[in-house]
């Protein structure tokens, strides 16, 4: 799960948690129990997936929560910061499908 070291993503990891699920919480954020991961890092990504397939040799699900939002409006969009908010928002998620959904049993697995 990403974005789980406050609010929302915090949240769902200790419901799932309480469910009895093994949750790999990860963040950018340093908080106790969360893995760093930089959701716009597919070496990071990488190195996750190695630890996973390694540690328990599949994954049943992604939640991808991390997110941010881009609030500057037309004509004062920052493109450092747009190029930003899309690396997380979107490429993140498809980093994350590109090195978990192959530790996904065939025919399972949410993302």
């Amino acid at each position: 799960m990403t974005g789980a070291a406050r609010g929302q993503g915090a949240a769902e990891a200790a419901a799932l948690r309480a469910e009895g699920a093994t949750v790999i919480a990860t963040d950018v954020l340093a908080a106790d129990g969360v893995r760093p991961l930089d959701v716009r890092s597919l070496d990071q990504w990488t190195a996750l997936a190695r630890f996973l397939e390694e540690t328990y040799g599949r994954v049943d699900a992604v939640i991808n929560n991390a997110g941010v939002t881009g609030r500057d409006r037309l004509p004062d969009i920052d493109l450092d910061t747009w190029e930003t908010t899309l690396a997380i928002n979107l490429t993140g998620p498809m980093l994350s499908m590109k090195t978990l959904v192959p530790l996904m049993p065939r025919g399972f697995g949410t993302v």
